[in-house]
């Protein structure tokens, strides 16, 4: 590499990790699609990918994730079932914080049966990756209306941070 590619090797990296986060910077925010919601399967735990079995087999019928359902007690993630995301390598190495906000089903088991990425602050680095890589993890205590346990959806936000 020649003297000035590694002089403007930073500035280059720098420019593409802008765009990557922020989007074009010359672009006007009505140039800018709106954000789209997209309702996913949760994932099968790593151990039980390649089982044929249907993910959700509490045969909830599951509500829209925009339906209100009441409920007396909300559902709590088992602290032992709960495994934190990993930090993404690439947003890692450039110091690049991170959120993620989750809508999750859960079901009358407290399993994960869907979810729905509701928003990801900055896209396209991994952080939505490394939430969903764990979510077919998570294993909740239900929700409870009238006594019994029901699937509601709860929204549960990611916040990737940089200690120091």
């Amino acid at each position: 590499m020649d003297r000035i590619t590694k002089a403007y090797m930073p500035v280059f990296t720098a420019l593409i990790l802008t765009v990557l986060c922020f989007g074009n910077a010359y672009s006007d925010a009505g140039d800018m699609p709106a954000p789209v919601d997209i309702l996913y399967d949760a994932p099968a735990p790593v151990d039980t990918l390649f089982n044929e079995s249907p993910l959700d087999t509490s045969k909830d019928s599951i509500a829209a994730p925009d339906d209100f359902i009441p409920f007396e007690v909300a559902p709590q993630p088992l602290p032992d079932s709960s495994p934190a995301p990993a930090y993404p390598k690439m947003a890692l190495s450039s110091g690049v914080k991170g959120k993620v906000v989750v809508q999750v089903y859960v079901n009358k088991s407290g399993d994960v049966g869907k979810y729905l990425i509701k928003s990801v602050k900055p896209a396209n680095l991994g952080f939505e990756d490394e939430v969903i890589r764990v979510l077919g993890k998570w294993k909740f205590t239900p929700a409870i209306q009238n006594g019994k346990p029901i699937g509601v959806w709860v929204e549960i936000p990611f916040n990737f941070d940089l200690k120091k």
